[in-house]
């Protein structure tokens, strides 16, 4: 029996940005462009944005802020490359700010690309060392790179700064999930449930961390809750009947694996624990037509059951 743990990744869009002051005529020229692009970017007319940006360059060359608010345009509308060469381009003009590290960063991390990502959100940290955000997206990526220890740093240094940031608590959860620290795991998901409690993810995955840990009762009751948004949710569904299972109330695991099988037929695990829940419960006979379903969408397991149980 499996249970799966999702990963919900949470990414933050910066502002635009100004900081020149009109100078020469063309400057002025430049700098009405650049406040048109901003607000058509705020509107969400981005090529139009984009459009403005070039124009504003025509102007002014080297214009940092327009090749900055251009990169993030780009990152919006998920050029990821353009993005980082707009980035690179204002970064030769300004190594001093932050933002443009942190918005180069997160078109790195959307390409894959981590340890550019990490290299300069790091760089972002030095520069702005009390922005919780620029740390929790620092975690992001080390999970990615499966580097948790460094993760729980960044995330612990996020919530540090954001005592309130339930992305951070949530994501942290994650890690310790992932190192089998159960107990510390569901201390941070609780933290992430008083802080949103409107995300049904978050008590499935508390379930998960539950249910791994032997708290099948409460496991059940934060799956039910993930369900009342979500009853659809074939995989909170078979979670819920594992421990069902688990606490050895078949009937009711049952009727949560046949729910499974509605909603994704071809969930061949669903099939198989209907089949070992109804066997264990004395229906040999059911317990045989679940397993020659499973074995329908090459359950090997099923094969096996069959075998022993079925002939």
């Amino acid at each position: 029996m499996k249970i799966k743990i999702l990963f919900i990744l949470f990414l933050v869009f910066c502002g635009f940005a100004v900081k020149m002051k009109a100078q020469t005529e063309a400057d002025k020229i430049a700098y009405a462009y650049l406040i048109h692009g901003i607000k058509l970017a705020e509107m969400g007319r981005y090529q139009a944005a984009i459009c403005d940006f070039d124009s504003a360059m025509t102007y002014r060359l080297n214009y940092t802020e327009a090749f900055y608010n251009r990169g993030v345009v780009q990152r919006k509308i998920k050029n990821y490359r353009q993005a980082i060469f707009d980035l690179s381009l204002a970064l030769r003009f300004n190594q001093n700010e932050a933002d443009l590290y942190f918005n180069r960063a997160l078109s790195y991390y959307h390409l894959n690309v981590n340890d550019s990502a990490v290299l300069d959100f790091r760089r972002s940290i030095v520069l702005d060392p009390n922005d919780a955000l620029k740390y929790y997206n620092t975690g992001l990526c080390y999970k990615e790179l499966n580097e948790p220890r460094e993760a729980l740093y960044y995330y612990s240094k996020a919530i540090e700064i954001d005592e309130n940031f339930a992305e951070a608590y949530y994501n942290r959860g994650l890690v310790y999930d992932q190192l089998n620290d159960l107990i510390s795991a569901i201390s941070d998901y609780d933290k992430a449930v008083l802080l949103d409690s409107n995300d049904p993810e978050i008590f499935a995955v508390r379930g998960l961390a539950k249910a791994k840990a032997g708290y099948y009762f409460a496991a059940i009751d934060d799956f039910t809750t993930a369900l009342n948004f979500d009853s659809e949710n074939y995989e909170w569904l078979y979670n819920r009947g594992l421990a069902f299972a688990y606490q050895k109330r078949f009937s009711e695991a049952i009727k949560d694996f046949e729910k499974v099988t509605i909603f994704a037929p071809d969930y061949s695990p669903a099939w198989l624990n209907a089949g070992i829940s109804a066997m264990k419960n004395g229906d040999a006979e059911t317990a045989c037509q679940y397993w020659r379903e499973a074995v329908k969408y090459k359950n090997q397991e099923a094969e096996k059951y069959l075998q022993e149980y079925c002939k």
